[in-house]
C-alpha cells in the first residue's frame, strides 16, 4: 500500500497524520507493506519521526511493515542521529521500495 504525504510531518500536523495512519495501520488488521512517500521537500521533525516509528511498530505487530520512500534529508539525519534505522527503513526510490516489498514476502505492491 502506498501512502503519499500531502504536508510536512511536524508538531502542527502529527496528530492529524496519526489519525489518518490509524485508519490504515490498526490493531488486529494486517496492513501488509505500507510505503509512505514523503519526498525530498517534506519537513519532518521529532514528532513526525516518533509517529513514523510508532506506526512502523504497530504495522510489524500486526504482521506487516512500514518503510519511508524518498525521505527528506532532515528525516535521514534524525534517523541517523537517533539510530532508528532498523525501526523505520528509509528507501531512496520507488524501484528500491518494490524490491523491499518483494524481499519481505508479505503484502502487495
Amino acid at each position: 500500500m502506498w501512502l503519499w504525504a500531502r504536508t510536512d510531518l511536524d508538531v502542527t500536523t502529527a496528530e492529524k497524520a496519526r489519525r489518518e495512519l490509524s485508519t490504515v495501520v490498526r490493531p488486529g488488521r494486517n496492513p501488509g507493506n505500507v510505503l509512505v512517500h514523503l519526498g525530498h521537500k517534506c519537513f519532518v521533525d521529532v514528532r513526525g519521526l516518533r509517529l513514523l516509528v510508532e506506526t512502523a511498530e504497530r504495522a510489524r505487530s500486526c504482521g506487516g511493515g512500514l518503510a519511508v520512500v524518498a525521505p527528506p534529508r532532515c528525516l535521514e539525519r534524525l534517523v541517523q542521529v537517533s539510530q532508528l534505522g532498523a525501526q523505520v527503513p528509509l528507501i531512496a526510490t520507488a524501484r528500491q521500495a518494490a524490491w523491499w516489498v518483494r524481499t519481505r514476502g508479505t503484502g502487495l505492491l
